[in-house]
């Protein structure tokens, strides 16, 4: 009975490593897969006024290799366009990848989001809003009635088109939305790229997106 005993004991044992083995190689596959594919994912880094705010900017490619991976707008005197990682940078801190709540950034959902940033590219940079616009009787706000975004602005355009909520309360978070109470929520520094980040986006990863 003792030496039935050890044999199950053994078997079991035998199973139970196998089992995690498996468990292991898949999880590696997994991340394998995964590693450098952060296309739609948020980016962000530091050196804004004196550091007091952050930059922030959409990955447009899977990973840095790229000549032009972002997606942001620039700066004063500049526009939405794409940029290299160091023009992104611009010699500040980077902060790490995000995305919005609840969301999973597959291959489609990403190239949606990009193609939907691209129609950004051109409109002018704004600092004191987020986003400023004149849609007349238009239900949504499209790409062509905006003619002033913030880099806070790019991603949170982009993300809300498709219904992924950053910023802003019940009924007024929308800023896609043709609506004086959205577009008034989403003005002056109620929202700005730190506390975007910060509080109203998923963190991801602190590694770069290589």
């Amino acid at each position: 009975m003792k030496t039935n005993k050890n044999i199950i004991s053994t078997v079991n044992l035998s199973l139970f490593l196998m089992l995690f083995l498996v468990l292991v190689v898949r999880v590696g596959v997994t991340e394998a897969h995964a590693a450098g594919t952060w296309k739609g994912y948020a980016v962000y880094r530091d050196g804004v006024l004196m550091n007091v705010n952050d930059h922030a900017g959409l990955m447009d490619e899977n990973n840095i290799s790229s000549s032009l991976p972002i997606i942001h707008a620039v700066g004063y005197g500049e526009d939405v366009q794409w940029g290299s990682w160091s023009e992104f940078l611009d010699g500040n801190n980077y902060l790490g990848l995000y995305k919005p709540n609840g969301c999973s950034i597959t291959e489609t959902r990403a190239n949606s989001f990009i193609s939907k940033a691209r129609e950004l590219r051109g409109i002018s940079y704004n600092v004191l809003d987020q986003i400023v616009y004149s849609a007349g009787d238009s239900t949504w706000v499209l790409p062509e009635h905006i003619s002033h975004l913030r880099c806070d602005g790019v991603v949170e355009y982009t993300y809300e088109w498709f219904g992924w909520r950053v910023g802003g309360p019940d009924g007024e978070w929308d800023i896609t939305r043709n609506l004086v109470e959205n577009y008034w929520e989403h003005s002056g520094f109620a929202i700005t790229p730190r506390k975007q980040h910060e509080e109203l986006l998923t963190f991801v990863s602190s590694s770069l997106p290589e």
